[in-house]
């Protein structure tokens, strides 16, 4: 199933869900986002250059994701795996990020290892994550 296929599928089912009174689908979300292999895409480490060309188309992008003081959940790696499946590039915000944890750029690269994408930069709180679409499908 493409990725734009899939997102109609679950898009259309909260919507219905929704108009019914019935909670979204997020469980079903979970568990199509369980079946994707979370490696870093494209596998390895990314170049200087092509991280020098990251960080400059994410400089206009606004945070999509945003992680309070309640720290690192399951629920927030799903949205950010969400997220970047629709975006590839993506900025999150850490509102608990603070050099009390530990070294913030090791925090950073914690969370782009757990999501699964690659750690682009780290500008005060907020972190640009990278994750290259495995199939761009059009419908």
């Amino acid at each position: 199933m493409g990725l734009e296929a899939f997102w109609l599928r679950v898009v259309g089912n909260s919507r219905a869900s929704r108009r019914k009174g019935k909670a979204s689908s997020l469980g079903m979300c979970h568990e199509e986002l369980k079946s994707v292999d979370w490696k870093p895409n494209p596998p390895g480490r990314l170049k200087g250059k092509i991280k020098a060309e990251l960080k400059r188309k994410a400089h206009h992008l606004k945070p999509v994701v945003q992680i309070g003081h309640s720290g690192v959940t399951d629920d927030v790696i799903a949205e950010i795996r969400r997220q970047l499946l629709i975006h590839e590039l993506i900025k999150v915000k850490w509102a608990s990020l603070t050099k009390e944890g530990g070294n913030k750029k090791e925090q950073a690269h914690d969370l782009a290892e757990r999501v699964g994408a690659h750690f682009i930069s780290l500008i005060g709180q907020v972190v640009v994550l990278y994750r290259r679409r495995e199939d761009k499908v059009i419908l």
